[in-house]
């Protein structure tokens, strides 16, 4: 699987990339980083986070709740 996010109305990420069960997530903070975290179930993270970002949520609320989950694990 291969996605990425950008462009969303967000005050903490800027970029979003999936890629097989990788996310690769830049924040506005610091553009040139680049963090790498893996899911527990990306396809899940993948849906939840495109319906999230279709019905204007907040999606670093989301990235945040799922790194407390322990969803999201730093690699």
């Amino acid at each position: 699987m291969k996605l990425f996010l950008s462009d969303f109305n967000s005050s903490m990420l800027y970029s979003i990339d999936i890629s097989d069960n990788i996310v690769e997530l830049t924040y506005n903070t610091n553009k040139s980083k680049v963090y790498q975290y893996k899911h527990t179930n990306i396809k899940k993270f993948v849906f939840e986070t495109i319906l999230i970002g279709l019905n204007k949520g907040s999606i670093g609320k989301y990235i945040t709740d799922q790194r407390k989950n322990n969803q999201l694990q730093e690699i």
